[in-house]
């Protein structure tokens, strides 16, 4: 069950992020998995604007997204590694997208070992897989590219 987040949320989404980004540090990459979570306030930003949802009631995943250049771009989508790989993250950007009508971007790592088998998947379905991707590179060696054909 996709949602839009509430208030009484908010704690438990940076707990959710922690815990996700703890498989960064299984392959070798420290610094994803030791940034810091989005924090509680920065976090109702996004919940006090419609732009941050959850899957589950209490959630194990979430997305928040920010409105760039017309559309929407995913700025964090985080599944508790105990539900992993389940479509949970898919469920949450299709459901984003449907919401926003327009196209929906996002970042992700250029190279395919280097992320989940779900930003692989919902690349090969967004019709843009990792060898094709293009794009500015974030500071993690990421490519912003389209989630969406909306």
């Amino acid at each position: 069950m996709v949602r839009p987040a509430r208030e009484d949320d908010l704690a438990r989404l940076a707990d959710i992020e922690v815990a996700a980004g703890r498989a960064f540090a299984d392959i070798g990459m420290t610094a994803i998995a030791e940034d810091a979570p989005f924090t509680v306030d920065e976090l109702r930003t996004y919940q006090r604007d419609g732009r941050a949802w959850v899957a589950g009631d209490p959630p194990y995943a979430y997305l928040i997204a920010d409105w760039v250049d017309g559309d929407l771009h995913i700025e964090q989508v985080s599944v508790h590694p105990d539900r992993a790989g389940q479509g949970i993250g898919r469920r949450l950007i299709e459901h984003v997208a449907a919401w926003a009508g327009t196209p929906v971007t996002l970042t992700t790592f250029a190279d395919e070992r280097m992320s989940s088998a779900g930003a692989v998947g919902l690349s090969r379905w967004s019709g843009y897989p990792y060898p094709r991707l293009g794009g500015q590179r974030d500071r993690w060696g990421g490519v912003r590219c389209l989630a969406s054909r909306a």
